[in-house]
């Protein structure tokens, strides 16, 4: 992930977005449908949030994609999360991927803020760190560290290359056979 991406998404696909945004049903066969057309990285924009915010887009992954095409990822929690922190707020964002809820909560709390954004997979943390960087979000603090219970080493079974979805690592005790999460 440490390749330089400055362009921004050609317009059919910006306006493919807009017309999967509008459909009344079916939207996510063709967000599927969607994602095929285009393979490269690219700087995305939030289409409807009231301070914009930008992160790099990869259709690999499938909340970066919804995010593109939806304008959202896990809505009922992001309009709790907008109305619950006010300006000059404190927001941990505990496996901040690459930092969809770190860029709200950095825009709700403005910069007199604190957003902390904890990620301990070192490819989101690489991504993060950019999108933090791309918005110059002085609030925006990035950890690569972990969340749990108890100060303790655990092994990190980061998310497939290969898969969809890049927000399934988990801590595990051992590797053989990846037993148990901690």
């Amino acid at each position: 992930m440490t390749e330089s991406i400055t362009q921004r998404a050609p317009w059919w696909l910006a306006s493919t977005a807009g017309i999967v945004r509008r459909l009344p049903a079916g939207r996510y066969r063709a967000v599927r449908y969607a994602q095929k057309l285009y393979k490269p990285r690219f700087i995305a924009s939030f289409p409807s949030s009231a301070q914009p915010s930008s992160f790099l887009c990869d259709f690999q992954d499938c909340i970066s994609s919804e995010v593109y095409f939806t304008g959202k990822y896990e809505p009922q929690e992001t309009l709790i999360l907008k109305r619950l922190l006010g300006c000059r707020g404190t927001f941990i964002d505990v496996g901040a991927n690459w930092g969809y809820f770190t860029l709200i909560a950095s825009a709700c709390v403005g910069p007199g803020g604190k957003v902390l954004a904890l990620e301990p997979d070192p490819r989101l943390g690489a991504l993060l760190r950019r999108n933090i960087a791309l918005n110059a979000l002085s609030q925006a603090v990035f950890l690569p560290i972990a969340a749990a219970a108890a100060e303790t080493e655990v092994l990190l079974a980061g998310y497939a290359e290969d898969g969809e979805n890049w927000g399934i690592s988990r801590l595990v005790r051992e590797m053989s056979g990846v037993q148990g999460p901690i």
